[in-house]
């Protein structure tokens, strides 16, 4: 079953499901981790804390054997500046390999110019427009460093380019970060990054699911809650009207349970807990969040008693739950977002909605 809930109205209405939603692609980085995107320095510690087993949008690590083929480093040197340049920044660490412990370094010197300098002559004229927004570090050693003694590591600070997209100047390619690698930029990508500096781009994410209340009704739990979504405006432009909509998504196997969920506060079996107020102010500016709630409520088959344990709810909150997902799209006064997919699993405190059935109260509706 596929509800779509309008955010303005709060209406809701059915409509079948064909196919679930295509998450595409962020045009800023998903991964918030490494958000300091230019730092002061790097040390042997900050490179090791890196996270490891795993892809990474705002870091990737280089072998030193780059340097062995100069002409091969400056293609891959390239494809790595536009690819960070057009998606929100990031780090490039050389002479570390991929398991992220092991350091192989970088030659010292190109010549009589330190490789760091080196690098800074270089990587601008690398891109057009050419890069301005870098930073290149040596990485500072530990008392007992890894290091090999003779070669450095170093860090390249990527900034989020205002000049993007940037093409790397001699293939003419653009590149963007997606799943922890460099790919070639498709078409709307591009569109869509050039678009920030006359719209605003908006982001959203399923932030998190709110419980408002719980209480029980003719014997059994209800949960008020607030699905939480979370809009971040990456353009460069205010958005001064915005709305999210949101798509519930069930999964085949839970229909015939429709009943236990409610999107439409009008017809929750009670009034407690009701949410007020509204949002004078719906400007976004540039590099903010804001956030929009939406009503959602669970009523539970379980009567067992009051303080009998949580055991009773625990199997039937995760079922309700885990087979259920939202789409949702941010929509600005002169752009549509992407639609992307988000599980309610990932951002529910499974402990804190069983132990808020199992003590809730009876309200006496009868």
């Amino acid at each position: 079953m596929l509800l779509i809930l309008n955010s303005r109205r709060n209406a809701v209405r059915l409509v079948p499901q064909t196919r679930k939603a295509v998450a595409t692609t962020s045009v800023l980085r998903q991964d918030r981790e490494g958000s300091d995107v230019k730092r002061d320095r790097w040390t042997e510690g900050d490179v090791l804390a890196l996270p490891t087993g795993q892809e990474h949008d705002y870091f990737d690590r280089k072998s030193g054997q780059l340097f062995e083929d100069l002409n091969h480093f400056r293609e891959e040197l390239a494809v790595q500046a536009s690819a960070f340049a057009n998606s929100g920044g990031g780090h490039l660490v050389l002479g570390l390999l991929d398991d992220g412990v092991t350091f192989d370094g970088v030659p010292r010197m190109r010549g009589r110019t330190p490789t760091r300098e080196w690098i800074e002559q270089i990587l601008p004229q690398l891109l057009d427009y050419p890069l301005q927004d870098f930073r290149v570090h040596t990485v500072l050693r530990a008392d007992q460093s890894t290091i090999p003694s003779e070669r450095d590591v170093v860090v390249i600070d990527f900034g989020d380019s205002a000049a993007a997209p940037n093409q790397t100047a001699d293939s003419r390619i653009y590149y963007h970060r997606v799943g922890g690698h460099s790919r070639r930029a498709s078409h709307f990508y591009l569109e869509t990054l050039r678009s920030r500096l006359t719209s605003p781009l908006l982001e959203v994410s399923l932030h998190e699911v709110r419980l408002r209340s719980a209480f029980r009704v003719r014997g059994r739990p209800f949960l008020d809650l607030a699905l939480v979504a979370r809009v971040r405006n990456n353009g460069r432009v205010a958005a001064y009207h915005w709305a999210v909509s949101m798509e519930y998504n069930l999964e085949t196997r839970m229909r015939g349970r429709e009943e236990l969920y409610y999107f439409d506060r009008a017809k929750f079996p009670t009034r407690q807990g009701r949410a007020g107020g509204l949002a004078l102010d719906r400007t976004l500016l540039p590099t903010l969040s804001a956030d929009q709630d939406f009503d959602f409520g669970l009523y539970l088959w379980t009567q067992a008693a009051v303080g009998g344990g949580i055991e009773p709810y625990s199997a039937e909150i995760h079922a309700l739950m885990s087979n259920f997902s939202v789409t949702l799209r941010a929509i600005s006064e002169t752009s549509v977002g992407p639609s992307t997919e988000w599980r309610l699993a990932d951002v529910t405190d499974f402990v804190a909605l069983t132990g808020a059935a199992s003590s809730a109260g009876d309200i006496g509706i009868t």
